[in-house]
């Protein structure tokens, strides 16, 4: 009687013990490579969300610019001066990261 119980409780902890036990890898949303970019240097101005237009900054949300067409911008800044260019510290392949993150994961 007492090897039954003990096996059915040993049964029980393994149970618990593996039923619990997910891959992290699976449970944690996976990153887009241009999300961190993106946070660190463009989120100050238009918003995690892309959304503040904190100092004039556009919404990103309702740009109608491609990825091609938003690497220029980023790299030099906007035409009127108000946003910077990221060229001297950003590579051409964060650059181009963000803008992919903008359009996958910020516009409407």
């Amino acid at each position: 009687m007492k090897l039954r119980i003990f096996t059915a409780l040993l049964g029980v902890l393994l149970l618990a013990a593996c039923g619990g036990n997910t891959n992290e890898a699976e449970t944690k949303k996976e990153e887009h490579p241009g999300q961190s970019v993106y946070s660190k240097n463009c989120a100050t101005c238009h918003g995690s969300n892309g959304k503040m237009g904190l100092s004039g900054a556009k919404d990103l949300s309702l740009t109608k610019l491609s990825v091609e067409e938003m690497v220029p911008i980023i790299t030099n800044g906007s035409s009127g001066g108000i946003m910077p260019g990221f060229k001297e510290s950003l590579s051409a392949e964060e650059i181009k990261a963000s803008a992919e993150y903008i359009e996958t994961q910020l516009k409407n």
